[in-house]
């Protein structure tokens, strides 16, 4: 009984502390109820209650609940550190398009006068900032509804973002530490054949050539430690991502998991220069291209060399990333068709000689991603998984099929395309169901092109291919296919095209039209090892070696000239 009391007043001493620290924690909150009526403009009121924490001395934190109800800001908003707002039940409608319309901060005061005109550097701006709920609506103008710069610890819960026109619904460059969980964004209230790349949510560095806001300091400071999780992406231009990049700068730790993506006109998610990041779990239903990672752009344009630092790359990076899980379901685009190649997947690295449009020269090829167990369908001419420039990857278990593509050019059509890429692994992928309407020589189950050297194809499956089940084409340094099986392709089910020492080994290929294995170069220089590859029902031929056509002379004609 002695023991029993004596573990009793243990846990009643333990309950009265807690309590007491719960009841501390508490009182610690201020707690603002907004005093308005639906149909108010709310942006005055909003602000005086935003101000306490303005000029809090950080030893409390501030919560400010806006009733339910709809409300208009004509002017803007702005938070402060150590906030929280809830506006879980409410709408609020942007009627002035001069600005975005919730921002952190005074432009001038908090930002373009601060520490005597110098601004706020890195993540050195306000922090600890919650946004709850509450639907935020763009009145179908050309302003932002919100932007993030130079922060730490943001987050968004459960709110509905719409109705933006020509350019992102939310913004938030070198900030670190973001979640944006629960929320929606939908019905892009633009053109949808604009130039611009509009992600309805926009990942950027502070750079001054396009965030402005957060000036004088543009510092080129990227982000970090993001997280987007079960997120709606529906009826929009773009989703979500980072379409801009500064060389050598590098977005770390960006985690886009289990969204869903619907009607999207381009993209669905796009990482430039990210390290260390995760792309999985994600779900994309008509969309002009799924996923794009990258370290350069192919207009030249989007990725530019820095104002602080060196722009050269002497070799590539290893980006220690992984893009895996994903289903993806690729068409023409929504509304309007998407206006470049579309792509499931695409890997996208360079390397240059001089500087091209606004990329410096260095090798800016990418390295290190993983991409694994996704499912790609393609319902247009395009290409399920496509890599250019990149080395040192690992593309497994992926299953793509190429539904219903239409006819179009040489070398569309693709289930896995690698272009200039080298030291890859590519295995145990199923590229299947390749159908069309019309003919295509181009329609290929895999293809390795244009100096694409040294990769390792392993066991993985092509059936029905169009035209060849794996080719390989102007690679000619020691690329290894081995126990790979290939299934009723339209021509061959392995075509080597201006490809010495590609090594062959216990290969597999059935009901090839055409020819089983086939090379454009003399047997002896063609392949550098074939062994125990197996060719059944295959054409008249299992192998075809293309001779030298000889040349004809003319024969000399025994008429005599009269």
């Amino acid at each position: 009984m002695r023991k029993l009391s004596k573990a009793l007043a243990v846990i009643l001493a333990l309950i009265m502390v807690f309590g007491a620290f719960s009841a501390y924690a508490e009182s610690d909150t201020e707690i603002i109820n907004l005093e308005v009526s639906s149909g108010d403009d709310i942006a005055e009121k909003f602000n005086k209650a935003a101000d306490k924490a303005r000029y809090s001395d950080g030893s409390k934190t501030y919560k400010i609940i806006v009733p339910k109800g709809v409300y208009y800001v004509s002017t803007q908003i702005r938070l402060y550190s150590n906030t929280t707002v809830d506006f879980t039940g409410s709408t609020i409608i942007h009627s002035n398009a001069d600005h975005f319309m919730l921002r952190l901060g005074r432009k001038g005061a908090d930002w373009d006068d601060y520490d005597g005109g110098k601004g706020r550097p890195g993540y050195s701006g306000f922090s600890n900032i919650h946004i709850i709920g509450g639907t935020f609506d763009g009145g179908g103008k050309q302003a932002e509804l919100m932007r993030f710069g130079h922060s730490r610890n943001i987050s968004i819960t459960g709110a509905h973002f719409r109705n933006v026109k020509n350019t992102h619904f939310v913004e938030i460059g070198a900030c670190s530490g973001v979640e944006v969980t629960d929320c929606t964004f939908s019905d892009f209230a633009g053109d949808y054949n604009y130039s611009r790349n509009s992600e309805a949510l926009q990942f950027d560095a502070l750079a001054d050539s396009h965030f402005s806001g957060y000036k004088p300091n543009q510092d080129e400071t990227p982000c970090e430690n993001v997280r987007v999780e079960n997120c709606v992406f529906k009826n929009l231009q773009r989703g979500l991502g980072t379409h801009s990049g500064v060389v050598n700068t590098y977005f770390n730790n960006m985690v886009y998991k289990n969204n869903y993506f619907e009607n999207i006109t381009g993209y669905a998610i796009v990482g430039t220069n990210y390290i260390n990041s995760t792309i999985s779990g994600n779900t994309v239903k008509n969309s002009g291209s799924g996923i794009i990672f990258r370290t350069c752009d192919i207009s030249h344009t989007n990725v530019y060399a820095s104002k602080y630092r060196s722009s050269y790359r002497s070799k590539y990076p290893k980006l220690n990333s992984r893009i895996c899980w994903n289903t993806i379901y690729v068409t023409s685009g929504y509304k309007v068709k998407y206006r470049n190649n579309a792509y499931g997947i695409q890997l996208l690295g360079e390397k240059l000689s001089k500087k091209v449009g606004n990329m410096p020269a260095g090798d800016n090829r990418i390295g290190g991603v993983t991409v694994n167990n996704n499912k790609v369908t393609m319902y247009c001419t395009g290409f399920g998984i496509y890599v250019k420039g990149a080395m040192e990857n690992s593309i497994f278990n992926n299953y793509v099929s190429l539904m219903m593509v239409q006819k179009g050019s040489y070398s569309k059509g693709v289930g896995i395309r690698l272009r200039a890429s080298c030291n890859n692994y590519v295995g145990t992928n199923t590229v299947n169901n390749i159908t069309q309407r019309g003919y295509d020589k181009g329609l290929c189950g895999m293809i390795l092109y244009h100096g694409s050297n040294n990769n390792n194809i392993y066991k993985n499956k092509i059936l029905r291919a169009k035209y060849d089940g794996i080719q390989v084409d102007d690679s000619s340094n020691k690329n290894r296919l081995s126990y790979n099986s290939i299934g009723n392709s339209g021509r061959c089910g392995i075509a080597l095209i201006k490809s010495k020492k590609t090594y062959m080994v216990g290969n597999y290929v059935a009901n090839s039209k055409k020819y089983g294995i086939y090379a454009s170069l003399s047997k002896k220089k063609a392949v550098g090892s074939d062994k125990g590859n197996r060719v059944l029902k295959s054409g008249k031929l299992n192998r075809s070696w293309k001779k030298k056509k000889k040349s004809k002379k003319k024969k000399k004609s025994n008429k005599k000239k009269k």
